[in-house]
């Protein structure tokens, strides 16, 4: 099993524990946009799914429904306590996880770029892009939304 992201694992980590994280999490844009990534599909399970994440009888019932990679996640992260300050962690997570996710495009156009016999109009599309998230990634690090 590939190991979470210390980012990933805190968001999993809230998502199971706690409502209130669970719910913004179902909200966050950037939460449907992760594809692949590891603990991606653990997230989605555990966001279409009702539980009381407080009750570990509950939190094991989920758990067994899960395929066993994802369990033997669960399982660990059910060792760990929550942050203190919830919110300010979990936000500070769904910027992390769009930051990753831009610099993850931007790798993708980079070599994307690299492919011969590109047109012009591409190039012009591609670098119009890296722009944009040049311009979300300096806002990100300024703290802005």
């Amino acid at each position: 099993a590939e190991p979470l992201n210390p980012t990933m694992r805190l968001v999993c980590l809230l998502a199971l524990r706690d409502a209130d994280s669970r719910e913004r999490l179902r909200e966050a844009e950037v939460i449907h946009q992760l594809g692949t990534e590891p603990g991606a599909a653990l997230l989605g399970a555990m966001l279409g799914a009702t539980f009381d994440g407080t009750s570990d009888a509950a939190v094991h019932a989920f758990a067994e429904t899960r395929p066993d990679e994802e369990r033997d996640q669960i399982f660990t992260l059910l060792l760990e306590e929550l942050p203190e300050q919830k919110k300010v962690v979990l936000e500070d997570c769904l910027r992390g996880l769009e930051r990753q996710g831009l610099q993850r495009r931007q790798d993708q156009i980079a070599s994307q770029l690299r492919l011969p016999d590109l047109q012009p109009e591409r190039v012009a599309d591609f670098q119009r892009e890296v722009q944009q998230i040049q311009r979300r990634l300096n806002a990100l690090r300024r703290g802005l939304e």
